[in-house]
């Protein structure tokens, strides 16, 4: 597929521009029709597509804002887990799974230099 774009899309209507003011340019081979077609299809599209980028950003800024609220509540709730955990001790199994979340990696890869004597 060809790459399409702005200026793509300019470039399209005005080649339809000229090829409906001008049909005896082209080849009785060619779809003038078809392009013509096409050129009103893309116009019509391009609003709703504009439209629907506007509604996804804004669907993610409130995931966004819902996932960082959500995270700040599960960090509470972690918190007071944790000093209840300290006094009864019956919340081992939920603070391990819990703190699954903030482990780190280990960096640490087995040494390649030979040990001194």
């Amino acid at each position: 597929m060809a790459r399409f774009g702005d200026k793509s899309q300019s470039f399209v209507a005005k080649a339809a521009d000229l090829a409906a003011q001008h049909p005896e340019i082209l080849p009785p081979s060619f779809d003038r029709q078809g392009l013509l077609d096409e050129m009103a299809l893309l116009e019509a599209l391009t609003p709703l597509r504009h439209a629907l980028q506007v509604l996804l950003g804004r669907v993610d800024d409130t995931l966004y804002a819902l996932g960082s609220d959500s995270y700040s509540g599960a960090l509470h709730v972690y918190s007071y887990a944790k000093t209840a955990n300290m006094v009864t001790g019956a919340l081992e199994d939920a603070m391990d799974d819990l703190g699954k979340r903030f482990l780190r990696r280990s960096s640490a890869r087995p040494s390649t230099q030979s040990p001194q004597a």
